[in-house]
């Protein structure tokens, strides 16, 4: 119960403090839905670091990823993305 309450607290403390950039990184993504304005999906490839794969405006992300990748983690098809065809190897990084 405590631990609920702490996380709608500091999910408040965020949207409140509107006028700052504040970073967050989770894998729950109820939360980054409730809180974010913008998200990137990050995914490791080649056994590198975290490669962002999107970036962009929350709802565009949750509702109508440009990458199959990233549409297949948040609908919650993440463990079975090879057998449904996405090509990981040939996803390019925005950033390296």
């Amino acid at each position: 119960m405590a631990v609920s309450y702490v996380k709608a607290d500091l999910e408040k403390q965020i949207v409140f403090l509107g006028k700052y950039t504040v970073v967050i990184v989770t894998h729950n993504l109820a939360q980054a839905r409730r809180i974010a304005n913008y998200a990137g999906f990050f995914w490791i490839k080649d056994q590198r670091a975290g490669c962002l794969i999107e970036f962009g405006q929350c709802k565009q992300i949750f509702e109508a990823s440009a990458h199959e990748l990233t549409a297949a983690y948040v609908n919650g098809s993440r463990g079975v993305i090879e057998r449904q065809g996405v090509d990981i190897k040939s996803s390019r990084c925005l950033i390296n």
